[in-house]
């Protein structure tokens, strides 16, 4: 039933997105006294239509979700009779047009807005304060002498406030190949400068586990492993492990926190595995075969063991001082939206230029397999990580139709543009040729993207995969 809700989830905010783009051209077409023919939200044979009498406009949801559009009457395509001639597309004036085609984009990027100043308004921001919770050995980050318990206060010369600040300036470095600065303040109050070399990072492989990757690990991240419930019945308790016992280690792998627990368990389901642990001061060492649990057609190991409300209220309580939470009103969470969305296309093409100059991985693009993971687990997480999400990828629909490639809506403003300054039309060959080179370029695009989708996919499964052990059924 979940994936059901979180595929529905997807569906729904996908098709809100193409809506809003498509309705822009549409509202935009009918004001400026444009003929229009048909709407549609997805492309192929249509699942629904309907026409309007009064207007004689077909609306349409069609079979393939990958986009939608607004026909107009154009003398391109076909004859126009000439009592119509002044409500077809190309007859009109270049800024007509122009207002048009922009008009999609920008919708999308007012969508954006209204949601980003909503979830200000209504959520404020909620963050943790740049303390280092855990340092990992051999690390980039202990190479450059961070240490637990310091407060990272600017990273490549601006200052940061929450984790997701920081972690959004340390990821650019990274995708920019480039070394950054970092001001760190010591637990005694004195300020240390160092640097992070990101030169040879490869981000395309390691951006879902990237502050991880790098050594860095939150305060909040670092929930101790320690046993406050043993499950009865449970591979745990058969095992001899007792509240109170705090784990170590997982075979070879060592445990930071209970994130680290559940990992090295949740994987090592049908076999044994040695659990080091503390108990009364000294080291014991426990074999158990984890219990395979099957859900959603998954397995995954677990030994029945949690930890207690009172463990969870103590670990937050000694996290008082370290959390962000500002509330904002009507007109400062307006600012607070603006700056995100100057900030988010920045990313965007500054992510750009540097897969198009060859700094970063093109791998790093992202089709509609990994945005699908991510709606579920935005789903998981709560309403305002799927609006936040919805926002950022609105930013995103609106940025990259605006790139002055033929075929997208940015491809078509820049004829436009010349076509306003030359006082003359684009030559239609010139349009034709520029317009399949541009699909040619989107659709080849579109198959690579796929194809590292496809091959994401393969890896995970292939990296998570472990030996089913048919006597533990």
């Amino acid at each position: 039933m979940d994936i059901v809700l979180k595929t529905l989830v997807f569906i729904v905010c996908f098709g809100i997105l193409i809506f809003i783009h498509e309705f822009g051209h549409y509202l935009f077409a009918r004001m400026l006294g444009f003929k229009v023919l048909k709407f549609s939200i997805g492309f192929g044979h249509p699942i629904f239509k309907y026409v309007s009498k009064r207007s004689g406009i077909e609306y349409a949801i069609a079979w393939i979700p990958l986009g939608g559009y607004v026909k107009m009457l154009d003398s391109r395509e076909g004859e126009v009779e000439e009592s119509e001639k002044h409500l077809e597309f190309n007859s009109q004036k270049v800024w007509k047009k122009a207002l048009v085609v922009f008009a999609g984009p920008f919708f999308n990027l007012v969508l954006a807005l209204f949601v980003l100043w909503g979830l200000f308004y209504v959520y404020g921001t909620r963050d943790y304060k740049t303390y280092i919770g855990h340092v990992n050995q051999g690390s980039m980050v202990e190479v450059a002498d961070f240490k637990k318990g310091d407060l990272v206060k600017e990273v490549g010369g601006k200052e940061v406030e929450g984790y997701q600040q920081m972690g959004l300036q340390l990821m650019t470095a990274a995708l920019g190949k480039k070394k950054t600065a970092v001001v760190l303040q010591r637990k005694d109050g004195s300020e240390y400068k160092t640097e992070l070399d990101f030169s040879d990072y490869d981000l395309a492989k390691y951006q879902k586990v990237f502050l991880d990757n790098i050594g860095i690990l939150p305060p909040i991240r670092m929930f101790p492993a320690e046993i406050g419930k043993v499950v009865s019945g449970g591979a745990a308790e058969k095992a001899g492990i007792q509240v109170g016992d705090r784990i170590l280690q997982i075979d070879e792998n060592k445990v930071r926190n209970w994130g680290d627990m559940v990992a090295g368990i949740y994987y090592s389901y049908c076999r044994e595995i040695t659990i080091q642990l503390q108990r009364d001061g000294k080291t014991v060492s426990i074999n158990v075969i984890p219990d395979t649990i099957e859900e959603n057609g998954k397995r995954f190991g677990r030994i029945g063991v949690e930890y207690t409300k009172e463990q969870q209220k103590k670990f937050f309580d000694s996290l008082e001082g370290h959390s962000i939470e500002i509330d904002y009103g009507f007109g400062e969470s307006f600012v607070q939206a603006a700056q995100k969305m100057y900030d988010t296309p920045a990313l965007i093409l500054d992510g750009l230029w540097n897969i198009i100059s060859g700094k970063a991985s093109p791998k790093l693009l992202n089709g509609p397999i990994p945005i699908y993971q991510l709606f579920g687990k935005a789903y998981d997480m709560g309403l305002y990580y799927v609006l936040n999400l919805l926002a950022v990828l609105s930013i995103s629909l609106g940025v990259l139709n605006l790139l002055p490639v033929p075929v997208l809506d940015g491809g078509h403003l820049f004829f436009y543009i010349v076509e306003a300054i030359s006082g003359r039309p684009i030559n239609q060959k010139v349009f034709e040729y520029g317009t399949k080179v541009g699909l040619a370029l989107l659709l080849t695009l579109m198959v690579f993207v796929f194809y590292m989708d496809i091959e994401r996919l393969f890896q995970e499964s292939h990296e998570k995969e472990k030996v089913y052990c048919e006597a533990n059924n």
